[in-house]
């Protein structure tokens, strides 16, 4: 049986909380790792569209400005959506984060 991933990140969080890191750190902290993993994916989609020679679209080439720019919207929708659980990070309350371990 494992524990929830959530409750996880909470304690360590509420760790970093309880020893006065700043709410800008927490912010970047948790901003930083969705930010990474959009990179990858934005990365590996350009990566794959360029390597298919003939388009799945008509009219849309692998290595149009259209496809950069869907790219460059997802990432940017990802970034805002990753923000809602950052702030939500930065109103963790030390003492019931470490209480919860």
């Amino acid at each position: 049986m494992s524990e929830d991933p959530r409750r996880i990140r909470t304690g360590k969080i509420g760790i970093r909380m309880a020893l006065r890191v700043q709410r800008a750190q927490v912010l970047l902290l948790v901003l930083r790792k969705g930010l990474i993993l959009t990179t990858i994916g934005v990365a590996l989609g350009l990566v794959g569209a360029a390597a298919d020679a003939r388009g799945m679209l008509l009219g849309i080439t692998p290595l149009d400005p259209k496809t950069f720019m869907v790219s460059l919207m997802f990432g940017l929708k990802v970034t805002f959506a990753s923000c809602v659980p950052a702030h939500r990070a930065t109103k963790v309350d030390p003492m019931r984060a470490l209480r919860s371990e």
